[in-house]
């Protein structure tokens, strides 16, 4: 993680913290794509030459299992990632095609706040609540009050 930061400090110019909200240059986009290919291809390799190592196996059994060990989980947990990362993705896709997930723009249908109850203002009935908990405004006897279906 730290080797990771360095290098998007120090070689690629780009500090996340400092940069203003907007999406990373094209070479910083590159890195962050090329460095999980570098440690897939990587741990791949170590895969291969342990498994192939005619000595390897006899001269250091322990790092001969470490090494295979630590590149087969390596593998595994990159491999883990990215199925769950397509199955949220698609979980999303499936929740937004049916309806499930609406655009934030267009929380509630037009017309919803025209259909709840219009209330009369009276200091007994606003006594515990002085202002609207949606809007946060005031409550007063000139201002139009309407009632949620839910009593806010």
């Amino acid at each position: 993680f730290f080797c990771h930061k360095a290098i998007l400090h120090y070689v690629c110019k780009y500090d996340a913290r400092r940069q203003p909200p907007a999406p990373p240059v094209w070479y910083v986009r590159l890195y962050s794509a090329l460095f999980p290919l570098f440690d897939f291809s990587w741990s791949i390799v170590g895969i291969f030459m342990a498994s192939t190592s005619s000595n390897c196996k006899i001269v250091m059994p322990e790092l001969h299992r470490s090494v295979m060990y630590f590149s087969c989980c390596s593998v595994f947990f990159l491999v883990f990632l990215v199925v769950n990362n397509i199955g949220i993705a698609t979980i999303l896709r499936y929740m937004v095609r049916r309806g499930m997930l609406h655009n934030p723009e267009n929380a509630a249908p037009w017309g919803t706040i025209l259909e709840q109850k219009v209330v009369e203002f009276s200091e007994d009935s606003f006594k515990d609540e002085s202002q609207c908990s949606v809007c946060l405004e005031d409550f007063n006897a000139n201002a139009e009050i309407r009632q949620t279906t839910c009593h806010h």
